[in-house]
Order: structure tokens, then sequence, then C-alpha cells
């Protein structure tokens, strides 16, 4: 693993304390232990892959602008540090495309995505900070259309955590926003206080819409204190749900 001393940091690509500003378009930061710095995408198609993360930056990888942001194949663990940390990734209005990733100790969601795909991916040890409940996969509005797919999410409770853990995958409308075509497919998931949420947001206004979400063929076992796998309110329109099932092969129902 290479050190953060190794990057080039000349024309578009910055460091400024422990922030790294990338605004070269198609750039490729590969190998380097990035686990004391947080990343600013400025641009379009980067590919971050290979690298060690921490706690550091309220995200520590950032698409602030830009589209085509690719993390493969990197290790995101806060150890449990102290941050103010809001997430590990955002992709905010861009297409994000994370795979292969494995995500621990989050202070607070580990993917904030709104248009692109999540698969592959292992996610554990939900933390969590004082006042916080981190969701491994969060879209609160889209841009486009999102793929959550084949990843294993162990999201139990941990015994001592500040925090705790929200829902795997949480799929909410917020604040007058609109959700749209989201599929949820293939996953393995533990624990929760819901395991999947799909629909809008029960604070939010009646401007807020959460539609055509497909909820397929995923693995369920071990949901949290609510006793269901499926957040039961304000659920999406045209939702679909089917073949989701236990590791015992049994039905899951809506």
């Amino acid at each position: 693993m290479k050190s953060v001393a190794a990057i080039p940091t000349t024309g578009l690509v910055r460091r400024s304390g422990n922030r790294i500003i990338i605004q070269q378009p198609g750039y490729m930061l590969d190998g380097y232990d990035l686990t004391e710095f947080y990343v600013s995408v400025v641009a379009d198609d980067v590919t971050i892959m290979n690298c060690l993360f921490g706690a550091a930056g309220n995200f520590t990888v950032d698409q602030q602008s830009g589209s085509g942001l690719t993390v493969f194949g990197c290790e995101f663990d806060t150890k449990h540090a102290a941050s103010k940390q809001m997430a590990f990734i955002s992709g905010r209005d861009g297409t994000l495309t994370v795979r292969k990733c494995t995500f621990k100790g989050a202070g607070s969601d580990c993917i904030l995505i709104s248009r692109g795909i999540v698969e592959d991916n292992e996610f554990s040890d939900p933390w969590g900070r004082p006042g916080s409940h981190s969701a491994a996969v969060t879209v609160s509005k889209t841009t486009g259309p999102v793929a959550i797919r084949n990843n294993k999410f162990d999201w139990r409770a941990l015994p001592g955590a500040p925090g705790g853990p929200n829902n795997c995958i949480r799929v909410s409308a917020t604040a007058g926003a609109v959700v749209r075509d989201v599929t949820i497919e293939g996953n393995t998931l533990i624990g929760g206080t819901f395991s999947i949420q799909a629909g809008i947001d029960p604070t939010s206004n009646r401007n807020t819409r959460c539609e055509r979400i497909a909820i397929r063929d995923n693995v369920v076992s071990g949901w949290g204190k609510n006793m269901d796998w499926l957040y039961p309110t304000k659920r999406a329109t045209d939702l679909i749900i089917d073949g989701n099932r236990t590791p015992d092969d049994w039905p899951l129902h809506s």
C-alpha cells in the first residue's frame, strides 16, 4: 500500500491539509493508504480503487460535482474512532458505482446514492456515534435509476456502541424529493432495525414521492427490535416484492 506522499499533487490533483482534491477528469487513484485523509471529487469519471480509508471528513469520499465516480476494492473502517463523519461515500446527484468494497464501523451511513450501482460489497459493524443510527445504504432522492444488488449486510446491534443500526437499506424519500426506479436484488441481510425501508420518510410533506421500487430475491434474517424485515408504513407506490426468503428458504411476505 503506497503512502499518500506518493500521490502526484500537481495540476488538477492537490492536497490541502488532510483533504485530497481531484479536479482531473478520468483520474485514477489506486493503492494508497488514506486512513487519515478524505477525498473530494470535482470531475467526471474518476476511479478510486484498492485504497484504505478511515474516519476523516464529513464524507470520506465525496463526489461534490461531476458524475461517473467509481469506487472499487477499497476498505473503509473507522476502527470506532470518534468523528463527525456523515457517510463514507456520497455520490450527491451524480452517477456513482461502488463495487467489491468493505465497510466497518460507520459513524453514520456508509453510502449515500441518488443514481448508480452498489454491488458485491460487505457491510458490518454499525457503530454509529452519539445521537446517530447508521444505515448501510441510503437513497433519499434519485436523479436516475439505482441498483443495490448482491451485497452482504451484517447490521446487528453491537454492545457498547454509542449509536446504533438503522436499516440495512434505507430507500426513504425526504423533504419534497422524488425517489423512483430503485431495484434491491440478490442481497443477504442480517439485522437492522428493519432490514429494508422502501417508501416516504414519515416526517416528509405531501409533495414527497416514492415509486417504482422492486425488492426481489433477497435472503433476510435476524432483523432487529421491530421484529419485521420491511418497514411497514408509507411504502412506495407500485412496490414490487417477490422471491424474498429466509436462509431456510421460507418465503417472506410483506
